[in-house]
């Protein structure tokens, strides 16, 4: 994830807080000002410029809160799957997948494609939706066409011999319905 992702991120769950130092700080200009000194102009102006900056980060949190609740945020992630997953459908089909652990401690599921190349993904969440269980896996490397900030949604079903097989979804509704409820869970755990 980029530093400014990573910062939006940071707004988006911080930024009540972020609202009260703006605040804090357009209380300590006011103070400032009603001094009177003129020695305290330079002091007043940056205390006014901080304090409007901090106000515009603690606006930009609240309204990513906002299209995140909306459903607007992480729409990109289900466009992305649509135009990456008639590909990745023909890549990965319906396979068996091995399961490890990165040295980060990640999960991660090795999925062998169609031409037989087995590519690694971290695996974001699983997903109980509707009586099925999905996961939300995200390249190693990222694939030809995918953004950083994409992952795929397979749903996961047990082979014969009890492995688990994962099949690429490719329904809008249910890939939305997916990310609602990571999101949700996201949200139950802060």
């Amino acid at each position: 994830m980029s530093k400014m992702k990573k910062f939006v991120n940071f707004l988006r769950w911080n930024w009540v807080k972020v609202l009260g130092v703006a605040f804090a700080l357009f209380v300590a200009c006011i103070i400032v000002s009603s001094t009177g000194t003129s020695s305290d102009n330079t002091l007043e102006i940056v205390l006014f410029l901080v304090s409007g900056l901090v106000g515009i980060f603690a606006l930009i949190g609240f309204f990513a809160m906002v299209f995140e609740k909306l459903g607007i945020l992480g729409k990109k992630v289900s466009k992305g799957m649509k135009k990456f997953g008639q590909n990745a459908s023909k890549a990965f089909g319906s396979n068996k997948s091995k399961k490890k652990t990165s040295s980060k401690g990640d999960d991660i599921v090795t999925l062998t494609s169609a031409n037989g190349e087995e590519i690694d993904f971290v695996e974001i969440a699983g997903i109980a939706h509707r009586g099925n269980f999905y996961a939300i896996l995200q390249p190693v490397e990222l694939l030809d066409g995918m953004d950083d900030d994409e992952a795929l949604v397979f749903k996961v079903s047990r082979g014969r011999n009890g492995e688990d097989k994962f099949e690429i979804e490719l329904d809008d509704n249910i890939i939305a319905a997916v990310f609602k409820e990571y999101n949700r869970l996201l949200d139950a755990q802060r």
